[in-house]
């Protein structure tokens, strides 16, 4: 189970996914761009990127050095967007309309022989073209139904040290999310019925007190930290379930990421860890006992998604 999106990586898609991406800094977004763009265009789709920079160009040759972007560009299989190339504005602000965009893009790239499109973007480049937190939330519960029924696959790439405070909210919007290269399956997507904010996280108390919820800021400098500090963010969420490992040679830190990356389905982790459900339920008892987290709570599920990302990574797995 290595759905890893390392460099030369590649990024599975299929029709109708809208996937998350959540990144430390631009190395691990020209990563997950990088093979995202990169198999698409190897696969003859027609590919679309919006990007934070004001020369995007230069830093799609960046990503990608070894490709004819200038074939791409004069055939008009490759479309890249920067700031300086906004499509909506925060005065003006419609889902309908921002979905109309997409729609038209398909359907031109149908019209010159592309059947598929890989449609990315990152917050960074179409937040400031919004009005504000709700309605990007409220977009990005639109695009669910809306990619189900296109040819198309949407990636959302949002930065943890800009976005942190709202990617609870956010994460629920995506049936697929990637954190630090590590694909997790979300069993509760909210779809355009439900309120993004129906399940308001209640956290954890972190071993310094204070409430934890593991994407609001906790450095001294206002940041999450993550970046220069991974090994107290993996203590802080797994210290004791690796604790217990180590003593007593178990696996409880590899089941809690095999469940989390199999959509709480019982059935499927209990197959990929070749263990009993039975046994699965008493591991899954003993997570929640050591760690004290509600593994349905958003915020203590994202926390631990994301400190299990971390972990699967210095692993190897």
């Amino acid at each position: 189970m290595a759905d890893h999106v390392r460099s030369g990586a590649v990024l599975r898609v299929e029709s109708g996914d809208h996937i998350c991406a959540l990144v430390d800094g631009r190395t691990q977004r020209d990563a997950v761009l990088r093979a995202f763009l990169g198999e698409g265009l190897a696969a003859g789709h027609n590919c679309l990127v919006g990007m934070e920079e004001q020369e995007p160009w230069a830093a799609v040759r960046s990503i990608l050095p070894t490709l004819d972007l200038e074939r791409v560009q004069a055939g008009g299989q490759l479309t890249v967007l920067g700031a300086g190339d906004p499509q909506f504005s925060p005065d003006y602000f419609s889902v309908p309309a921002m979905l109309t965009f997409w729609s038209d893009v398909i359907a031109e790239a149908h019209d010159r022989g592309y059947d598929f499109s890989r449609l990315a973007a990152e917050a960074r480049w179409w937040s400031p073209q919004l009005p504000g937190s709700d309605a990007l939330v409220e977009y990005e519960i639109s695009l669910n139904a809306y990619a189900e029924r296109r040819p198309a696959a949407i990636l959302c790439v949002y930065d943890f040290e800009e976005y942190g405070w709202m990617l609870v909210d956010l994460v629920k919007t995506h049936p697929r999310v990637l954190i630090d290269d590590v694909e997790f399956t979300n069993q509760y997507p909210i779809g355009p019925d439900r309120a993004a904010t129906d399940a308001e996280p209640r956290g954890r108390t972190d071993p310094d007190g204070g409430t934890f919820s593991g994407v609001r800021p906790q450095g001294p400098d206002g940041g999450t930290g993550l970046a220069s500090r991974p090994d107290a963010y993996i203590q802080r969420w797994l210290g004791p379930l690796i604790a217990h490992d180590v003593e007593y040679g178990g696996e409880l830190v590899r089941t809690l990421a095999t469940y989390l990356r199999s959509a709480d389905d019982m059935n499927m982790t209990a197959q990929r860890l070749s263990i009993h459900p039975s046994s699965l339920r008493y591991r899954l008892y003993n997570i929640r006992r050591l760690t004290g987290l509600d593994l349905r709570d958003p915020g203590s599920r994202l926390g631990l998604m994301r400190a299990t990302a971390l972990w699967l990574r210095r692993a190897g797995s």
